[in-house]
């Protein structure tokens, strides 16, 4: 005690499907060939440049972007914990709600949120080992400093604009985990957690991405 093998393996199992899950989603949305509206910032272009940058500016022309190509508003934003991090002190949107150059204890997720004038900000906190089996582990944040805003419905409806949906089998539940005694070697068990889903992206003129917001 506390620990239980067979759960164990199968809560890593778990915890590794949903991370491949969301890899797989990030590596598709952060990709300038896929997401064909996109802007790539550097300098003091980034939102890490207090002085220069315009976080506003940049979200109201994705926004524009967006509309433009697909009639409809974006109502999410989806960025890692280090970028907002980033925007919670950021005295242009300080300014823009009513404060001064700081306020105690920063911006919340629903201060940005209301500044940006979407619905919800998504904030990634999944990191995961870039490094080669073996080799020193290097853990990076899944969404890097990218930002990427989404019309994203609550839910799915006939003649609806998205950028994509989440799908799986209705007659499935999210996952099926198998257990099965085996005797190579002997007294051991085999563990197998399926999923079955597919994240489809319906249509990119439903998001923007902002490539490297910050330094």
């Amino acid at each position: 005690q506390p620990f239980d093998i067979e759960k164990d393996v199968t809560a890593q199992l778990t915890s590794l499907l949903y991370i491949g899950k969301e890899k797989a989603l990030a590596d598709s949305l952060r990709s300038t060939s896929i997401m064909t509206q996109n802007v790539t910032l550097s300098g003091t272009g980034q939102f890490s440049d207090y002085t220069n940058s315009d976080p506003i500016a940049i979200i109201n022309t994705a926004k524009a972007a967006i509309r433009g190509a697909s009639g409809v508003l974006p109502d999410t934003l989806i960025m890692d914990e280090n970028v907002i991090n980033v925007l919670r002190f950021h005295p242009k949107i300080l300014r823009n709600l009513g404060y001064a150059d700081n306020r105690a204890g920063s911006l919340t997720d629903d201060d940005l949120a209301k500044a940006f004038r979407v619905k919800r900000i998504l904030v990634a906190d999944v990191v995961y080992d870039s490094a080669k089996e073996g080799q020193t582990p290097s853990l990076q944040p899944l969404w890097g400093k990218d930002i990427i805003l989404a019309a994203l419905p609550d839910s799915p409806t006939k003649m609806q604009k998205s950028l994509g949906y989440y799908v799986t089998k209705s007659s499935e539940g999210p996952r099926k985990v198998y257990k099965t005694d085996v005797n190579n070697p002997p007294e051991s068990k085999s563990i197998i957690v399926k999923d079955s889903y597919d994240m489809v992206l319906t249509d990119v003129t439903c998001g923007y991405l902002i490539k490297n917001a910050i330094a």
